[in-house]
């Protein structure tokens, strides 16, 4: 029994008895027959006493109360040779999730390094070109969803350049996404969901019960009430961006238009933000109607298509009024020379400003 407890007793992070369990259900048919009775002492505890497995494990690259298999597992991971600024994101991370979940972060570590890096392509583009460049390396990727393994660690405040191409294309049965609507005149695209997402998207998870189980997944990432405070992220960005479309249409991007000429029949159009902006942004191309003016020395243009002027005159009104108590009642300053309002396709449901 000794000799079993020393090898299965820490199958489960310090919790030694159900190893105890299993060595009385002896003897075993072969591993899967072992696998099967452990997974299922496990499975049929009570939630309180799950909870208690799962607070034992331990918290990533934390050198506190780990166990001898865990310590080499971890250092096998490198996670014990992390900067002091990766002991302390892991840090914020371990307590975030903790928070969140009500148990620490778990991942079989063995086998991975933090060197290595998931890339989600979303699955309504194909892969023209995507590559990688780190320290004079080049890493492709060919798969929507593909993990890279880097020669060198990126370490913080270095920058790495990700090159991708992709075609989008849409179908007028069962293949239309409404973030990328595309038509004869204009075109309004969510330009941030074509970029990659890095690490691990909780919007990917397997929803359904029966598969999880068949891939022996435990619960789906729990949807979180309204009144859950937002957790802290990093993905504000300064964006530039150059937009080429048809010579006789008009794209608007976000941000100050601080650039833009004609080639070969096509306009261009260049885009820069002054601060940073939330990953979350669009364009839109068309052969727009214009109507601007001029108010407290702010432009403002309405640009919209040619048959669709019923909301235009209203439109500018509130524009105006906007302005009129961000400056007298909240004393805030519109930061941009213009503003302009953009009349999107029906097909996409919403209007950008």
């Amino acid at each position: 029994k000794s000799d079993f407890l020393s090898i299965f007793g820490n199958v489960f992070e310090k919790t030694e008895w159900i190893a105890e369990k299993v060595f009385e259900l002896k003897p075993f048919k072969d591993f899967e027959d072992l696998s099967s009775k452990i997974l299922g002492l496990y499975q049929n505890c009570h939630k309180e006493k799950i909870s208690i497995i799962l607070n034992s494990h331990p918290e990533l690259a934390v050198a506190k109360k780990l166990t001898h298999e865990s310590k080499l597992e971890q250092a096998g991971a490198n996670l014990n040779e992390c900067t002091v600024k990766e002991f302390e994101e892991f840090k914020e991370l371990n307590l975030e999730y903790k928070n969140k979940f009500g148990f620490p972060f778990i991942i079989s570590v063995k086998g991975k390094n933090k060197s290595e890096i998931l890339v989600n392509f979303s699955d309504d583009f194909n892969i023209k070109k995507a590559i990688l460049q780190l320290h004079n390396t080049s890493y492709t990727v060919t798969n929507q969803y593909e993990i890279i393994s880097l020669q060198k660690d990126l370490l913080p405040q270095e920058e790495a350049v990700f090159n991708f191409v992709l075609d989008y294309q849409w179908f007028p049965v069962n293949g239309h996404q409404s973030f990328n609507a595309i038509v004869s005149n204009g075109s309004f695209l969510r330009i941030s969901r074509y970029y990659p997402q890095f690490g691990y998207q909780a919007d990917k998870e397997i929803e359904k019960k029966e598969q999880r189980a068949n891939f022996q997944l435990g619960e789906a990432t729990i949807l979180q009430k309204l009144e859950t405070p937002k957790t802290k992220t990093d993905d504000f960005i300064h964006l530039k961006m150059t937009i080429t479309t048809e010579q006789n249409q008009t794209a608007i991007g976000v941000g100050e238009l601080t650039k833009q000429w004609k080639k070969k029949n096509r306009n261009y159009f260049v885009y820069e933000t002054s601060s940073p902006i939330p990953f979350r942004f669009a364009i839109s191309s068309a052969r727009y109607s214009l109507k601007k003016t001029l108010y407290k020395g702010k432009k403002i243009e309405v640009y919209y298509h040619p048959k669709h002027t019923e909301n235009v005159v209203h439109l500018i009104k509130n524009i105006k009024t906007t302005l009129d108590y961000c400056q007298e009642k909240r004393h805030i300053e519109y930061s941009l020379k213009d503003g302009e309002v953009i009349q999107q396709l029906s097909l996409s449901h919403c209007i950008q400003d």
